[in-house]
């Protein structure tokens, strides 16, 4: 530090360090109810012992679309909203997804509260969740049986509460969502629902932990949602426009989506995101759902509901998009998107005419702030440097991270943990060892270059992403830091209270993105964590100037570290309760008359060491016989003795017209149950139309991702009637009909089961009987 500036006492910095610290455990345990929250719709309060009650039957087994176990849970949810005295509709069609070329014949759970005050508003509400589990082995306890268990018990406690309400009120439970969101497709297209509809509270989970974050959709601005938000006093509104912009930019895609983009209709969505390993796995169990999760949810819709049952819903629409951020739960503060640029340039010019009266007044010095910009760039190359670092030092010593398709393991809060301890360490050290080196450079001087970087950054931000607007408090703050130290000249205890005071809500706001930034997008990208880490440290740097004690923190930080890194090692290993994924599929072509098997696995475990060797990682045979994304990550093959099953039978049609487009159809009748039939060319080909079972693909050209060309999920032993017309480059483009069933144990004489540490593998098929064979053309 600055030899010349005196420290406040032992006392007030230790007063600053705590106050820092309770800033952080306050901002972030403000993110979400506690556990044994408990609330009310009117005078009747919402029962968690029901909620209970309904997840252990909706996830009491794996229940994706066409599994046996799916109708059982479509039932139990009928019958539930009949003993609540509501009418219930089953819309039963055949569902194409022009996105994904998938079709699935799906069975939507639609019911109707109508209005007890009937106002003449021409729109209704929709509460909306998806009751199909991830395919596979998944109980989908939260995904997302936590949302349809949550609507289940609001409205049992909305009929009890005898609320009069002035818009007529859906419920839907779609079905197909993990297929490629055709239950909302089906309704889209064809129910009358979909003309009635001006607002949908839809709820989801992508993780089995967490505070539930709110994301919009809308194809107009996002005034109207946002202030309704602020109107119904939402209790923990965990909810900013960063996330939203960044939302509206990526392709994630819910049921709402669908409704957007086809209709129109006015969305919010509802989702937790952490504990994601737990995400589509056999571990989506109900003991492994977070309490305050699913209260955070509860929350939202026990005030929601009552609001939009009354609320206008007829004017929704706006053409005004507003930053938003909530301020660890006190309020959601929110203003124009119009503002942005603006105050980013008005802080600018404060900013510039500040520094100029400064350098005028021999305040400042500009060669030593040439000197005191390096220690900032060199803060951000060593985070980024960090996290690259920490997270591929962790895969060399522990390979096993990556068997974790989600992207955020089971020692992944450790891992974080560590980073952000190191990183808070290293920036201080860094800024510790400049000071000392170039010791009559000034407090002031050392903080002008990060002022500048986020005066520039706000600039960019008003110009490229408008909605992390609220990043301005990161200049504001540094920048009435950089006034206090221009005009006055106090003691250092209090320097020490005011710039802490300052620094205070950049805290507040930044602090807990941090981590949720690295949990949405996987742990690969460590380094967003670092690198807000140091911005953040660099920002508070006044405060560590002039307080006593950093050698200390920097104590506290490499043995937190060091005590996070025990963590990752203990966590590292799979458990009973941290389940090791593993993969064992079977493939028969038809064609060669050659049977292999093959594996995700990139170890062999106990579970897959009887089916191949370590030698065994030739995978060439495969390719061609499934899609590219079947195909893609096998890292072991092996033959095998070929299975008695029938494939199922194929007639095959076709013919050319004077365009060279040909015309191809086929039936396809199943000679065993199956989960899906897809289709693959070998070659591109141009589609000018596609249809199943007499129903028609909406597209233009040629959408087809890898080389398939159709997914068809079954769910009956139906015929499906396949036409398709296309044109093709090559002489001719050879097609292939892949068919699918989970059921490989049954087939199997050598099959043992999965030993307790290991589940069945996430993300990719698995415990699967393929039959491969060509479509022969004439």
């Amino acid at each position: 530090m600055p030899h010349y500036e005196k420290t406040a006492s032992r006392l007030y910095s230790f007063l600053v360090v705590m106050a820092i610290v309770f800033t952080l455990v306050w901002t972030w345990n403000a993110q979400k109810p506690t556990n044994d929250a408990q609330y009310t719709i009117g005078h009747v309060g919402i029962s968690a012992a029901n909620i209970q009650a309904h997840l252990a039957k909706i996830s009491e087994f794996p229940h994706y679309t066409g599994s046996a176990n799916h109708p059982k849970v479509r039932d139990y949810l009928v019958n539930q909203l009949e003993e609540l005295g509501l009418e219930v509709e089953l819309q039963t069609t055949l569902a194409l997804s022009s996105n994904y070329f998938v079709a699935a014949n799906v069975s939507n759970i639609i019911a109707k509260i109508p209005a007890s005050a009937p106002s003449g508003r021409t729109k209704a509400l929709a509460l909306m969740s998806h009751y199909d589990a991830a395919n596979g082995y998944s109980p989908g306890a939260s995904d997302a049986g936590s949302g349809v268990a949550v609507i289940l018990e609001s409205v049992r406690a909305f009929l009890a509460s005898g609320i009069a309400h002035s818009n007529d009120i859906y419920i839907i439970f779609t079905d197909a969502e993990e297929q490629g969101l055709l239950g909302a497709e089906a309704i889209v297209k064809g129910h009358p629902l979909a003309d009635k509809v001006g607002l949908i509270l839809n709820f989801e989970a992508r993780g089995s932990g967490g505070a539930s974050f709110v994301l919009l959709e809308t194809n107009q601005g996002n005034k109207k949602l946002i202030d309704s938000l602020v109107d119904a006093n939402v209790v923990y509104p965990a909810a900013n426009s960063l996330m939203y912009s960044i939302y509206k930019m990526l392709p994630n895609d819910t049921d709402l989506t669908v409704f957007r983009e086809q209709r129109d209709i006015n969305g919010i969505n509802f989702a937790f995101i952490d504990d994601h390993f737990d995400y589509h796995s056999a571990q989506d169990t109900p003991d492994r759902l977070d309490a305050a999760s699913l209260n955070h949810q509860i929350s939202y819709l026990s005030v929601l509901l009552p609001y939009f049952a009354k609320a206008n819903l007829d004017q929704l629409t706006s053409n005004k998009d507003m930053v938003y951020f909530n301020f660890a739960n006190i309020a959601l503060y929110e203003y124009p998107f119009l503002w942005v640029l603006p105050m980013s340039i008005l802080v600018a010019f404060v900013f510039v005419m500040m520094s100029v009266n400064a350098i005028n007044k021999k305040h400042i010095n500009i060669k030593s702030l040439f000197i005191a910009t390096l220690p900032l760039c060199i803060n951000i190359v060593f985070a980024i440097l960090l996290g690259l670092i920490l997270w591929h030092g962790l895969l060399w010593l522990y390979p096993q991270l990556n068997d974790i398709e989600q992207g955020f393991p089971y020692s992944g809060h450790y891992i974080l943990a560590t980073a952000i301890l190191l990183t808070l360490g290293l920036s201080i050290w860094i800024y510790q060892l400049w000071s000392q080196k170039f010791r009559n450079i000034k407090i002031i001087e050392w903080y002008l270059p990060i002022i500048a970087f986020w005066v520039i950054s706000n600039i960019s931000i008003g110009i490229f992403l408008k909605g992390a607007g609220f990043f301005i408090i990161l200049a504001v703050a540094p920048l009435a830091i950089f006034g206090n130290l221009l005009r006055y000249r106090t003691t250092a205890n209090r320097k020490a209270i005011t710039y802490t005071l300052f620094s205070l809500p950049s805290i507040v706001i930044v602090s807990p993105l941090i981590p949720v930034l690295v949990v949405g997008l996987g742990v690969a990208n460590l380094s967003v964590a670092t690198v807000m880490t140091s911005l953040l440290v660099m920002t508070l740097l006044p405060v560590f100037f002039v307080i006593k004690g950093i050698r200390s923190i920097q104590l506290f930080c490499l043995a937190g570290a060091f005590i996070s890194f025990v963590g990752i090692y203990i966590n590292a290993d799979y458990s009973v309760d941290r389940k090791k994924p593993s993969s064992i599929n079977y493939l028969y072509d038809t064609e060669t008359k050659q049977a292999m098997l093959f594996s995700y696995n990139t170890q062999l475990d106990s579970f897959t060491q009887p089916f191949f060797t370590e030698d065994d990682t030739n995978t060439s045979r495969l390719k061609g016989l499934v899609s590219h994304r079947t195909s893609r990550s096998v890292n072991y093959l092996s033959s095998t003795s070929s299975l008695n099953i029938q494939p199922a039978s194929v007639a095959v049609t076709s013919s050319v017209d004077k365009s060279d487009v040909i015309q191809l159809e086929l039936t396809i009748k199943p000679n065993r149950p199956l989960s899906s039939i897809r289709m693959l060319s070998d070659a591109p080909i141009e589609v000018f139309a596609l249809s199943i079972n007499h129903q028609a693909f909406d597209f233009a050209g040629s959408k087809k991702r890898d080389n398939l060309v159709l997914h068809y999920v079954v769910t009956d032993m139906l015929p499906i009637e396949v036409k398709i017309q296309y044109r093709t480059e090559t002489p001719s483009a050879k097609f292939r009909l892949v068919e699918t069933s989970r059921d490989l144990p049954q087939y199997f004489a050598q099959w043992s089961p999965r030993e307790e540490h290991i589940m069945p593998s996430v993300f990719k098929i698995t415990d699967t009987v393929m039959i491969s064979q060509p479509i022969s053309q004439k």
